[in-house]
């Protein structure tokens, strides 16, 4: 937070600058040349005479409007996520096992499954404003002790239901980590 706050004071020393030294009418000379400097300025092209001082103007304008977006951050919605998880026959789906949403920033989400029995999970969590699930994570990873379960949040056919700030998934089977014992 307190770069933001460097940011926004150099914006607004640079606009300050720039219209001081557009009402002081100063006409920039290059040295060797006596003829007005002109400056190569990103989609406007050459500025003679003292429009280089709009160029402070426009810089402390971009400054503070990057400082602005980093500093305040987009809201953000609540989303729920559900489904099964089908654990093998004769098994039951660990409730200490853990549920991990993977992207960019992952997040482990701990104790979401309801009943062992039915693999019930149930998952809130907050997501920047506009955005969908789909966007924000890859995957969504279920891990215990004896298996694993695994839902790509990019494919559509794993979906039963979708709903404005809901997903529920269909039944996605665990796989058992192969033991080895030899006996």
């Amino acid at each position: 937070m307190d770069s933001a706050y460097i940011l926004f004071g150099i914006a607004v020393l640079s606009i300050i600058l720039g219209f001081v030294a557009l009402l002081s009418q100063k006409i920039y000379l290059d040295a060797t040349t006596k003829e007005p400097t002109e400056v190569e300025v990103p989609f406007l092209g050459k500025i003679r005479s003292n429009y280089p001082a709009l160029v402070f103007v426009f810089l402390g304008v971009a400054l503070a409007f990057y400082a602005f977006q980093r500093s305040y951050p987009p809201k953000k919605e609540m989303w729920n996520l559900e489904g099964f998880f089908t654990p093998p026959d004769g098994k039951t789906v660990d409730r200490a096992g853990a549920l991990e949403l993977r992207g960019p920033d992952p997040i482990v989400v701990k104790n979401t499954i309801d009943d062992d029995k039915t693999g019930h999970f149930q998952i809130w969590v907050n997501i920047p404003e506009g955005k969908s699930v789909e966007q924000v994570f890859e995957t969504l990873n279920y891990t215990y002790s004896d298996g694993s379960a695994y839902i790509d949040l990019k494919d559509k056919s794993t979906v039963d239901k979708s709903m404005e700030h809901q997903r529920i998934f269909k039944k996605v089977p665990i796989t058992v980590y192969q033991s080895s014992d030899t006996n």
